[in-house]
């Protein structure tokens, strides 16, 4: 696993003996884009974490949004954190409209 471009701001999280790292930066910067481009949608971190995962929902079928380049591109990223760093994001930018 290839660690250089990881920061300070990498999260470090244990669940049982396993330890997960997340990169908060590169989640925070595809979270911005992806709310940016798609500014028609309102996203929640679920959503979010979901389109970074790819897994299609009824709002995000696999169909239309596989083509996104932000599909499948956190898979290796914990769900639950992604949810967590997205969903502080969105509030985020949308207390600074």
């Amino acid at each position: 696993m290839d660690f250089s471009k990881w920061t300070a701001e990498t999260v470090e999280f244990k669940r049982g003996e396993e330890v997960k790292r997340v990169n908060e930066e590169y989640i925070v910067k595809d979270t911005r884009q992806l709310v940016t481009m798609y500014r028609d949608n309102v996203f929640t971190g679920r959503a979010v974490a979901r389109i970074f995962h790819g897994i299609q929902s009824p709002n995000y079928p696999a169909v239309i949004w596989g083509r996104c380049k932000f599909w499948r591109s956190h898979l290796k990223d914990d769900f639950h954190e992604i949810c967590n760093i997205a969903t502080g994001e969105i509030l985020k930018m949308r207390l600074m409209r």
